[in-house]
Order: C-alpha cells, then structure tokens, then sequence
C-alpha cells in the first residue's frame, strides 16, 4: 500500500506531538490527529465554508501550540488546523 502521507512543499515531513494528559482512562484507548495549516485561519473559514460549525481556540503555551475545536454537521467534534 502506498504511502497517504505528503510532507510539507519544503520537504519536511509530518510531525507527531504525544502530550500525557491527567486525566484517566474512563474507556477504551482513544487516538486522534491534529492537522497545522500554513494559514490556520483560512483553513478554518474553509472547513466553515464546507458546514463546519467554529468552537473555542485553545492554547497549550509550553508546547508552543494552538488549536480550534469545530464541529461538523452530525455535531461530531473536530480539532481543526493548530499552528
């Protein structure tokens, strides 16, 4: 199977980032990914665009990173582009 993954135009490829949380495991072990955008805010307003409802920006100074939580149309919630 061929690779999914494209690295960054200056051929960087993807980072990971795994941060312990404090809080404890109440179910099964959960994943998920986080995408960075070049221009985070019109990533946002393009996943808006798609019907994506914009949540709260969060930040996590100490790793130098930030998100915004969105929610598609079934109110599922999505982390969008962090940067």
């Amino acid at each position: 199977m061929a690779s999914r993954w494209r690295p960054h135009p200056d051929g960087t490829p993807p980072a990971l980032l795994f941060i312990k949380v404090p809080e404890p495991r109440t179910v099964k072990n959960r994943m998920h990914m986080d995408v960075a955008a070049d221009n985070r805010e019109a990533e946002i307003a393009r996943l808006v665009g798609l019907g994506a409802t914009r949540g709260e920006t969060h930040k996590m100074p100490e790793y130098g990173i930030m998100w915004t939580v969105l929610q598609d149309r079934g109110q599922r919630a999505l982390r969008g582009p962090g940067g």
